[in-house]
């Protein structure tokens, strides 16, 4: 049971990035730009706070102090770094969620 929802885990993880890069392709080529109106750009907005996150988690991450893991020197202010950074991109994700599924179609 274990490896079956390693693979399904690492299977999404892996189609994500797919994901966000189709989304993309879709709302520039795809989308209609002369009737979308508003929801044109709840979906940008969304768009790009996803963007945002995404980038922000690589930025975290070289930013992050060092810990040597082996004495445990540094590991809490790590730990509170990745904490901290880990709040805010699921903060922004959250939003561009909520503004996404907000968009009422009929």
């Amino acid at each position: 049971m274990r490896a079956t929802e390693n693979i399904i885990v690492t299977v999404l993880v892996l189609l994500a990035p797919v994901g966000f890069v189709y989304s993309w392709y879709f709302y520039v080529t795809r989308m209609p730009w002369n009737s979308s109106g508003w929801r044109g750009r709840v979906t940008l907005v969304s768009l790009m706070l996803l963007s945002f996150t995404v980038l922000l988690w690589p930025i975290n991450r070289m930013t992050m102090p060092a810990a040597d893991w082996s004495s445990g020197i540094g590991v809490g202010q790590q730990a509170r770094w990745v904490d901290a950074g880990e709040r805010v991109a699921l903060r922004v994700f959250l939003a561009a969620l909520v503004s996404v599924y907000s968009d009422d179609r009929d």
